[in-house]
């Protein structure tokens, strides 16, 4: 569904006021570096402005820099036999560790103690905490099934994908699916995420 020229399309709308906690940053590079290798991950720190130094996972900075990252991670992931799609997926994914760790990422652990509702629930507060860019709403459809309304999200619905399937699996115990809405249209900045458990 995704592609490079949907990710730069995304790129190019990013504005100075968009920006991104370092966490996020921070949980790609690692994961980056799980899949390909410090050396690599190392070349692509240099061709990323806010990653050229260490970056601080508590600390805001430009989304647009972050698009780079994924676009260049993206691609390394392309050459090793992933498609575009595939590896913005498991980027999501596996940025998902540094939410977690962070004080935001438990905040859903903890709501999730309840009900996976009410740990979802939480999404559209911890990433607007996160990210100062978009909109974002949870519905409860029924039992085993919500609905994540995004509204230019920049990283796209590949990505989302990914992070929402890791979120998925820690808040319910198990494996569930996370699907793009149908409703979907190209750049892909709004979309709706389907999440079925159970």
């Amino acid at each position: 569904m995704d592609s490079s020229l949907n990710l730069q399309a995304r790129l190019k709308r990013c504005r100075p006021a968009h920006l991104l906690m370092g966490l996020f940053f921070q949980g790609t590079l690692d994961h980056l570096e799980r899949l390909i290798g410090s050396d690599v991950t190392g070349e692509l720190r240099a061709q990323v402005r806010s990653t050229e130094k260490p970056v601080l996972p508590v600390l805001f900075y430009p989304v647009g820099d972050y698009l780079k990252l994924l676009q260049l991670g993206a691609q390394a992931l392309v050459e090793r036999g992933r498609s575009f799609s595939a590896a913005l997926d498991e980027l999501g994914y596996g940025t998902a560790e540094a939410l977690f760790a962070s004080s935001m990422g438990q905040m859903l652990v903890v709501a999730a103690e309840k009900g996976p509702h009410e740990g979802f629930a939480e999404l559209p507060a911890v990433l607007k905490m996160i990210a100062i860019f978009g909109a974002r709403e949870y519905q409860r459809v029924d039992e085993t099934h919500g609905r994540l309304s995004l509204r230019g999200e920049l990283q796209g619905p590949s990505w989302s994908t990914g992070l929402l399937r890791a979120v998925l699996e820690r808040v319910v115990g198990g494996e569930g699916t996370v699907e793009v809405g149908s409703e979907t249209f190209i750049p892909y900045l709004d979309f709706t995420l389907e999440l079925r458990w159970g």
